[in-house]
């Protein structure tokens, strides 16, 4: 094992000590007897008072495709859309689904052009069951933040994480990933066709003599 997995390792650790060690002193009853008290109880209480208006994930599943060609046909029946025939949509849009909080009538538009139109062949996520992995799979991802972290920081924050109400804070549920989101997924598929470009027009000329020498 190298130094720097070891000291990785050790960190982490580390980390999963102190964190282990504040959810224990978090959950632990102070109370007496029958009567039951903890800072868990304390928190949860003030949240119920605190806590944001209740947010949902929104997904427009008449937007998009599961297969995204470039030279293909539009087949509806297999899911799959050709790439520049998705651009002639009579409402074609560059935003899919929204953050919404029903009770201020407020709703937060995805923006979502990499996960709507990218080609499958250069997009480079995929669900578990081989399914296109889109920005709202990444909002529903979850934080992975403990129940003491995320009920300070969403009342801080006067916003809902928990937008597909599983009980865990949600990567959707922060601030601007209803515009940052999708152009943080795209940054790969950007970087994997602009290797191909170059490759395309730099290398492959240069290595064609050699390829075609007799």
């Amino acid at each position: 094992m190298s130094v720097f997995n070891t000291f990785r390792d050790g960190i982490g650790e580390g980390v999963e000590e102190v964190t282990g060690g504040i959810s224990d002193i978090y959950e632990y009853d102070f109370g007496i007897g029958p009567i039951s008290v903890s800072i868990e109880d304390v928190f949860s209480r003030a949240y119920n008072r605190l806590k944001p208006p209740n947010s949902i994930l929104e997904d427009n599943e008449n937007i998009g495709a599961e297969t995204v060609t470039v030279l293909g046909k539009s087949n509806p029946a297999l899911d799959q859309e050709n790439f520049v025939k998705m651009f002639q949509r009579q409402n074609k849009s560059v935003y899919d689904g929204a953050i919404v909080t029903p009770s201020k009538g407020k709703k937060r538009k995805i923006f979502a052009p990499f996960s709507t139109y990218t080609p499958t062949t250069v997009w480079p996520y995929q669900a578990d069951d081989g399914s296109r992995y889109t920005v709202h799979n990444l909002a529903r991802k979850d934080i992975g933040i403990p129940d003491w972290v995320n009920k300070p920081v969403s009342v801080l924050l006067r916003r809902d994480l928990d937008i597909d109400e599983d009980g865990e804070a949600d990567i959707g549920g922060l601030p601007l990933f209803n515009l940052v989101g999708d152009p943080l997924m795209g940054i790969g598929p950007i970087l994997l066709v602009g290797i191909l470009a170059y490759t395309a027009v730099n290398v492959v000329p240069l290595a064609m003599p050699a390829v075609l020498a007799p």
